[in-house]
Formats: C-alpha cells, sequence, structure tokens
C-alpha cells in the first residue's frame, strides 16, 4: 500500500546544528512515539550506551509539548548521558515556528549531557527520506552537519 501512495516531496531548509561536537557510535533509534510508547522498558528495549541515538517523529505531528515530554523521560532515565550523540529527524507537519520550539526543547533537555545534537535531518516521515542502517557504525560532527555511515 505505502509504495503506492504518491509522494509529495517537500525539500528540507538544511540541517541544524543545534550542540556542536563530534562522536561515534552505532546507530540506535527510530519513530520517537512507537519508542517511548511500545519499546523504552521492554525485552527489545536495546541499551544505547555508546550509540549515535537517532530519532523522529511521526505523520501525526506530535506538538513540541509532546516532544519535549518524551525527551524529558529520555533525559530523566539517563539516556542522553549514555549516548554518544543525538540525531533529530525533520518533522513532518511542522511549521517554522513549531520546528523552533521543537529545536529548544530539544536543547534544553540535552543540555546537561553535552552531547553534539543536529536536528531536521532528512530520516522518518519525511520526503525525502534518508535511510540510516540500524546497528551500524556511524560518525556525526554536528558543528559540520556531517552524518556519516562507516563501513
Amino acid at each position: 500500500k505505502d509504495l503506492k501512495r504518491p509522494r509529495a516531496m517537500r525539500p528540507s531548509q538544511g540541517w541544524v546544528c543545534i550542540r556542536e561536537g563530534s562522536a561515534e557510535g552505532f546507530l540506535l533509534g527510530g519513530c520517537l512515539e512507537t519508542i517511548m510508547w511500545h519499546v523504552r522498558g521492554t525485552d527489545i528495549w536495546s541499551e544505547p550506551d555508546g550509540a549515535i541515538f537517532f530519532v523522529e517523529t511521526s505523520e501525526e505531528a506530535p506538538s513540541p509539548a509532546h516532544v519535549d515530554a518524551y525527551f524529558t523521560t529520555l533525559e530523566l532515565t539517563g539516556v542522553f548521558d549514555r549516548i554518544s550523540g543525538l540525531v533529530v529527524g525533520r518533522p513532518a507537519g511542522y511549521t517554522d515556528d513549531l520546528r523552533s520550539a521543537m529545536h529548544e526543547a530539544v536543547a534544553r533537555r540535552t543540555e546537561a549531557s553535552g552531547i553534539p545534537v543536529i536536528a531536521d535531518v532528512d530520516i522518518g516521515h519525511t520526503d525525502p527520506m534518508l535511510t540510516l542502517p540500524f546497528g551500524g557504525r556511524a560518525r556525526l560532527d554536528a558543528g559540520a552537519l556531517s552524518l556519516e555511515v562507516l563501513p
């Protein structure tokens, strides 16, 4: 069904550096709502130690307040202290103001960990869409807006 759905390409305004820095690690993540509602705390949750964690929001476009709540949980449970970097997907259906509010929430919730963070990366529920190899190794340079999948 999804393969026959017409794609509405929405050009990206470009990736955004939330916090500079570099990191290397394995790729772990997925849809933020799915992780928070169904995966975190279960037997299928993978330990994030050293990961470059990537998250993206669904086409339901959760509000920045909801994203802040999810990120608060990740912060309080120590996820941001255990990962090496964070990649946040470009949210589907957000206005510039909503995207800015989400960036502020992400910056606030990851501040204590000091991890490098980039946002508006074309992963998840966006068109065009990059595919990240779950478990593959990657290098993130947030200041250079670079995410490199390693051999």
